[in-house]
C-alpha cells in the first residue's frame, strides 16, 4: 500500500511558518526556522520564569500517543502541552491498544484517536513509533498536524532541536564546532538527527565518530553529511554521548554482540577531565553504563540535565508555533 500524505508524500517545508504542519523530518527546516524555534523557547523560559506565562498559552487540544516506551520525552511533550494550556490526552502505553502497529491498522488507530478526542485541523497529535514511516502514515490520516516524537532507528527531530539549543546556550555561534558522536550510532536515532540538523545550520563542522564497527553509523547519512561539508576532527567542543539501544539489538537477535561490546565505551570524571577546556559533556539519556560515575555532575561542562529542561521548552516552542495562528 503506498502512503499518501496530505500533500501528496512529502511533508512540507515550514519556511517560516509551522502553522498547521506536520513536523516529521529534519529536512523541513531552514536555518532561520531553527532561530525561530529557539527565539520562542527563549520567550517561553522568561514568561515561565517571570510568572507571565499565561500570555502565552494557545487554545487548541493535543493527543499524545506512545507506542514505545519513553519517560523523558513523554514526559517532556506532556509537561509542555501543560505549559501553554493545551487541552492534553497522553497515553503511554498504545502499543497495548491495538492488534497491528503499521500500515493501515496505524491509519485506523490514529483516525479512530482524532475522533474520538474531537481533534481539528488546528490540533497536534504527538506520536512516538518503533516504525520509521509511523508518522508519514498518520499525517496522511487525519487533518491534525503531527509531530514526531521518534520514529523507527532514523528520526528524533524534536530530540536535535533541543540539543542543538542546548549547544547554542553555551556556544551562540554555531560555526566552526567539533564535536564527537560516541557509542551507539547505527541503531540510535538521536545522533542522525543532531548530525543533519548542525550540518544544516552550521558552517565549517567537523564531526568524529567513534563506536563499535558493529555500531557505526550507516553509510549513506555519512555521505549526505560529508555532501554537507561535514569534516572530521580530533578535537571537539561537544562529547555527545548515546547508550547501547539495547533493545534493538534484541530485535535484530544480536545479544551476544551486545554482551560482548556494552563495557568498552565509558566516560567517567577523569576521563572527561583530560578534555580540551569547556567541552560540553551530553547524553540524551537514558544512559546503560556508560556514565554512570556519579562525579560527572561536578563537571562544568556538563549538560545531560540541562538537556532535559531545554527540551521542555523548545518542544513548548514548537506546539504553540504549529498550534497559534
Amino acid at each position: 500500500m503506498s502512503v499518501q500524505m496530505k500533500n501528496g508524500g512529502i511533508p512540507p517545508k515550514i519556511s517560516g511558518n509551522f502553522y498547521g504542519k506536520d513536523f516529521i523530518e529534519i529536512s523541513q527546516l531552514n536555518k532561520e526556522d531553527v532561530y525561530k524555534i529557539f527565539e520562542q523557547a527563549e520567550e517561553i523560559r522568561e514568561a515561565y520564569d517571570s510568572g507571565s506565562i499565561s500570555d502565552l498559552k494557545v487554545n487548541a487540544r493535543a493527543a499524545i500517543l506512545f507506542f514505545q516506551n519513553s519517560t523523558r520525552t513523554y514526559s517532556s511533550f506532556n509537561r509542555a502541552c501543560q505549559i501553554l494550556g493545551l487541552d492534553v490526552f497522553a497515553e503511554h502505553g498504545m502499543s497495548a491498544f491495538s492488534l497491528a502497529m503499521k500500515g493501515e491498522f496505524l491509519r485506523r488507530t490514529i483516525q479512530s484517536i482524532y475522533q474520538t478526542q474531537m481533534l481539528t485541523a488546528g490540533d497536534v497529535i504527538i506520536m512516538r513509533h518503533p516504525d520509521t514511516n509511523s508518522s508519514h502514515i498518520a499525517a496522511s490520516a487525519v487533518d491534525a498536524s503531527i509531530v514526531n516524537a521518534g520514529s523507527g532507528s532514523l528520526r528524533h527531530p524534536t530530540q536535535a532541536l533541543l540539543d542543538l539549543y542546548t549547544i547554542w546556550k553555551d556556544i551562540k555561534n554555531l560555526n566552526n564546532i567539533e564535536l564527537i558522536f560516541m557509542g551507539d550510532l547505527k541503531f540510535g536515532r538521536t545522533v542522525k538527527s543532531l548530525g543533519s540538523l548542525i550540518s544544516m545550520v552550521g558552517k565549517n563542522i567537523k564531526i568524529n565518530l567513534v563506536s563499535p564497527d558493529i555500531c557505526s553509523l550507516p553509510d549513506k547519512l555519512r555521505e549526505e553529511w560529508e555532501e554537507a561539508g561535514v569534516k572530521t576532527t580530533q578535537t571537539t567542543d561537544v562529547l555527545y554521548v548515546t547508550r547501547l539501544q539495547q533493545e534493538w539489538f534484541e530485535k535484530s537477535n544480536m545479544m551476544n554482540e551486545y554482551n560482548k561490546i556494552k563495557a568498552d565505551y565509558i566516560i567517567d570524571y577523569e576521563l572527561i577531565k583530560k578534555a580540551k577546556n569547556n567541552t560540553l559533556l551530553m547524553h540524551p539519556l537514558p544512559s546503560n553504563g556508560e556514565m554512570e560515575d556519579p562525579k560527572l555532575d561536578e563537571y562544568a561542562g556538563a549538560r545531560y540535565l540541562n538537556q532535559m529542561k531545554n527540551g521542555t521548552l523548545v518542544r513548548s516552542a514548537l506546539i504553540r508555533q504549529i498550534t497559534k495562528k
